[in-house]
């Protein structure tokens, strides 16, 4: 299972904060089928990301099978990776 808990991601830009995650609150059972749909910029592959432990949230909390991905030691992180890789896949805005 895969939970991402009031979960947001900030980045600076030149001027200022853009917030490209806001506030996400997702639970994804073993076996569910899900999409993550939305416009150029509207954060889906930065959702990805943080599921795939590829980025921290700036705020929230994200567990896959119980264990909080920011807490993880870094070999526990790219096995989850891998798992993650290996049971999802994911297709391209131009994959239709």
């Amino acid at each position: 299972m895969i939970t991402l808990t009031d979960c947001s991601r900030r980045f600076q830009d030149k001027k200022k904060v853009v917030k490209a995650v806001r506030d996400v609150s997702l639970t994804i059972e073993k076996g569910e089928v899900v999409g993550i749909l939305g416009e150029n910029g509207a954060g889906k592959t930065t959702m990805l990301r943080m599921i795939a432990s590829l980025l921290e949230p700036s705020q929230g909390v994200i567990t896959v099978d119980g264990f909080d991905t920011v807490k993880q030691p870094a070999e526990v992180k790219k096995k989850n990776r891998c798992l993650i890789r290996r049971r999802n896949r994911a297709l391209r805005q131009d994959d239709r």
